[in-house]
């Protein structure tokens, strides 16, 4: 008998939005991890991609208009009997720029106790940030920084020996 090689995975979706040395977070309302903050995200709902998820969520959970600028991370996570959960961390922008005191956050209280725009540093090294958002924003940080030190993104290969030669 042969066994079925069959992935069952659920699909999750996130969004960082840094601005103004300022990153989005969400303190949890629900579940063990309760109190703590992460980015804003969720489930990809049937039909939607998981870009268009990031900025869904990311309004639904704090009234904040984004766009999608790049994609950070994928996140694997091994679930009971044999399913799986992917999450991706899109980098995201504000929809108009504007300064953060003319931004206004709402959120849904059965979700959520609070979204708020945090220091970056301070973020990074809060025991109330979960380990993996913050490793998100590190990571978020890191991949702008090599964007802005690429002046022609555009690089021109002709070498066609293979692959990654």
């Amino acid at each position: 008998m042969h066994s079925q090689n069959i992935a069952h995975a659920t699909l999750g979706a996130g969004g960082i939005l840094i601005h103004e040395d300022h990153v989005l977070l969400v303190q949890l309302n629900y579940g063990k991890a309760k109190g703590a903050w992460i980015l804003p995200g969720g489930m990809v709902e049937q039909g939607e991609h998981p870009e268009e998820t990031a900025v869904r969520e990311t309004k639904e959970e704090t009234g904040i208009d984004t766009r999608v600028m790049s994609l950070v991370a994928v996140r694997h996570r091994k679930q009971e009997m044999g399913k799986a959960n992917l999450y991706q961390v899109f980098e995201l922008a504000l929809q108009r720029s504007e300064p953060i005191s003319n931004l206004s956050l709402s959120w849904d209280p059965t979700e959520l106790i609070c979204a708020q725009f945090w220091e970056v540093q301070k973020a990074l090294h809060s025991e109330d940030v979960r380990p993996l958002t913050r490793m998100f924003i590190q990571m978020a940080l890191e991949s702008s920084q090599r964007l802005a030190q690429i002046s022609h993104p555009y690089i021109q290969d002709t070498d066609d020996s293979g692959f990654g030669g």
